[in-house]
């Protein structure tokens, strides 16, 4: 009996203890805190280098950097050892001892120097003469050549071209004309744009059978070198009137006026021609027009291809000496000697010899003057295989207002939106600088 009981309630205790081993699941417990971070492995091999891309395209050309300070290369056509007339800036580098602060206070320093006997050695002043083709400066002071004769003004071929002989220069810095001011002695020093004249071409120019001298036989070979003339300029059996006609034509672009924009190194006080700006060049030819105001005209004038131009507008302008700025910011050109270009009005006064002659032909006392303004058939720029080549003679010799920057055949009154604007001679015939 005691057995059997036990036997019973030992089942029941295994029967609880199986009861507890399968009880309900309880409610999970919350997230365990992160481990540490391991370290990182090893980085693995570089793999095998791919196949190469084909080749990019080419990329946008660049824009071309400006001439050096100092540079004196010539054109392209400028044979070696030609004299070229050229704009030559100079620029105050130090005061050596002088006390001086800009160009003109060491001049001066220098020259009392030289008067009182003070002048250190070997110190050379001022420099002797020399006849090299260089530009020279005394110690303290630094040229650049600007500018020459036959230089382009841009960098496209085929562009505008700096003129000859240069006379007359005005500068008009950056930034002149604030709160209305004129533009002698305002504005930035370092940067700005100039006006130049060119006068003439000096020497002999070629005629049929006669080859040119001087500067006209430097200014032949250039055109020969570039393809603008064929024949052999040295040897005056070749000058026909073909050849005249193409040199005449390239000769009224010597002249005149330029205007262009030149900047200065601030390293080292050069200056040089910033040829991505307008840069313009006015001339002899009917590229550049100006209106005559105040006077009439003896007749309509025509341009170099023989087409007739508005009354008063009378086609380039040349032999340009002496000049000046306005305070509104144009130029004041005087064409000087011009009786040589288109002839002299007033040639029936004179011999050959500047002798007087009496009761000349439209000059007899008490009777009404009468010049002979006529275009004549013979003159510097005249071809005779050319006719469209001559102009009347009272077209020229003025005092010229030219304004600068603006197209070179606007002339004044031709654009009603532009009131005030364009190039107009203003003085009476005969004006000289």
């Amino acid at each position: 009996m005691a057995s059997h009981l036990l036997s019973l309630a030992t089942g029941a205790m295994l029967l609880l203890g199986t009861a507890t081993w399968v009880g309900c699941e309880g409610a999970q417990g919350p997230a365990g805190v992160d481990g540490v971070k391991g370290q990182d492995g090893q980085d693995g091999k570089d793999g095998a280098q791919g196949p190469s891309g084909e080749p990019g395209g080419p990329g946008p050309g660049g824009v071309q950097g400006q001439p050096g300070p100092g540079a004196t290369a010539r054109a392209p056509g400028v044979e070696s050892g030609t004299p070229l007339s050229s704009v030559i800036a100079v620029t105050f580098r130090g005061d050596l001892g002088t006390g001086a602060t800009n160009v003109a206070e060491y001049v001066k320093a220098r020259v009392e120097q030289v008067v009182t006997g003070r002048l250190p050695s070997p110190l050379v002043f001022p420099l002797s003469s020399a006849s090299t083709d260089t530009v020279r400066s005394v110690p303290g002071l630094y040229p650049t050549t600007v500018i020459k004769w036959m230089d382009p003004l841009a960098f496209a071929k085929g562009g505008a071209r700096f003129g000859a002989n240069v006379d007359y220069i005005a500068f008009f810095g950056d930034g002149w004309s604030q709160d209305g001011r004129a533009p002698r002695y305002h504005g930035q020093a370092s940067a700005g744009w100039m006006w130049i004249n060119h006068e003439y071409i000096s020497g002999t120019k070629p005629r049929v059978g006669t080859a040119p001298i001087g500067q006209h036989l430097d200014f032949a070979r250039f055109l020969r070198n570039t393809g603008s003339l064929s024949n052999t300029v040295a040897d005056g059996t070749s000058w026909q009137a073909d050849a005249l006609v193409s040199y005449n034509r390239e000769w009224k672009k010597q002249v005149g006026g330029t205007w262009m924009r030149v900047v200065q190194d601030p390293a080292t006080g050069g200056w040089a021609v910033d040829r991505n700006a307008a840069n313009v060049r006015y001339d002899a030819s009917s590229v550049t027009l100006a209106k005559v105001v105040g006077v009439t005209l003896s007749g309509e004038e025509h341009d170099d291809s023989g087409a007739p131009l508005a009354a008063g507008v009378v086609p380039g302008t040349h032999s340009n000496c002496s000049g000046g700025q306005t305070p509104w910011g144009t130029v004041i050109v005087g064409e000087e000697n011009v009786q040589g270009v288109y002839g002299d009005p007033e040639a029936a006064l004179w011999t050959g010899k500047n002798d007087w002659i009496a009761a000349a032909p439209g000059f007899a006392p008490g009777a009404p003057l009468a010049p002979d303004f006529s275009a004549p058939a013979e003159g510097d720029m005249i071809s005779s295989g050319d006719r469209d080549s001559t102009h009347l003679k009272d077209g020229y010799g003025y005092l010229t207002e030219v304004d600068p920057g603006q197209p070179a055949d606007l002339w004044y009154g031709k654009d009603a939106e532009k009131p005030g604007a364009g190039h107009r001679r203003v003085s009476t015939q005969g004006a000289r600088a």
